[in-house]
């Protein structure tokens, strides 16, 4: 499974690089659409076949001289219009490019979190729970593994760990992308704190306020933030970024893969990783 996952990912990260590609050379859309007015500008100075023209770029502050190529097969005017043409379907086709760029870029943390779910399993549940999510995204075929008889449905609950912070607060955080989402989707509640490492793969981790009505005292919220951190990618920093949230704030995408989630607001605080035995 280690090995499809690298796979996959190096197919992602070509199709990630083309991507980037398309969306650089099409970022210089406002490009084509001064050089066609440049071009208007000045059409009594262009005359069919001359390979190019050198004109006054008065977008520029002072104005700057700036050659533009021709296509010597068109009129003045038609050399004007193609750049508008070439303006408005760059500008049409930069919305899908940025769309392609959010999806690959997802699929690459939803990879990252899987890859942390192998590095981190602790039983063969765990290792079942990362297989049946890398079969049903089409990734692993029954010939690449097949375990022994029929597998029994898994129960996220069941495979959460737990802790108390030093004030009593319940905690619960997932080994992987089933059990993260579990965590994010039916165990955080609007007032809870949920908690997930910076800019790296790692748990999805819930502080549960119980009947507490005032602020979360800041010694548990550091506590959780440390657990958070020690399973994740980065456990073995001395100090790691990690994000605070109101479960409010914790929202899955329809059609997201399991374990991914968008956090419009949150703070952060840098604490060292901790783990606890599991």
């Amino acid at each position: 499974m280690q090995q499809i996952v690298g796979k996959v990912r190096g197919r992602l990260e070509k199709r990630l690089q083309q991507i980037q590609k398309e969306a650089e050379s099409l970022e210089r859309f406002e490009e084509f659409k001064v050089k066609g007015e440049l071009l208007l500008a000045n059409l009594y100075r262009i005359k069919t076949g001359d390979k190019e023209v050198e004109v006054e770029d008065y977008y520029q502050s002072p104005p700057q001289p700036v050659k533009i190529a021709l296509d010597r097969t068109l009129t003045p005017q038609e050399n004007a219009e193609h750049f508008f043409s070439r303006y408005k379907k760059a500008k049409r086709g930069l919305p899908h490019i940025e769309e392609r760029l959010r999806v690959t870029q997802g699929e690459l943390d939803w990879l990252d979190e899987i890859a942390l779910g192998l590095e981190q399993a602790g039983s063969s549940a765990d290792i079942e729970a990362v297989r049946q999510e890398l079969q049903q995204a089409g990734h692993l075929r029954d010939s690449h593994y097949t375990p022994k008889g029929k597998p029994r449905p898994l129960n996220p609950r069941e495979r959460l760990r737990k802790a108390i912070t030093p004030g009593g607060f319940q905690l619960y955080w997932g080994r992987n992308n089933l059990t993260n989402d579990y965590v994010s989707k039916t165990m955080t509640d609007a007032d809870d704190l949920w908690f997930h490492a910076h800019g790296c793969p790692g748990c999805h981790l819930v502080l549960k306020r119980g009947h507490w009505k005032g602020e979360i005292p800041e010694e548990d919220v550091l506590f959780a933030a440390s657990l958070a951190a020690g399973y994740s990618h980065g456990k073995e920093d001395s100090k790691l970024e990690v994000m605070v949230a109101q479960g409010r704030q914790v929202n899955k995408p329809r059609g997201a893969r399991p374990g991914l989630v968008t956090v419009p607001q949150f703070r952060t605080v840098l604490v060292r990783p901790i783990r606890q035995d599991d």
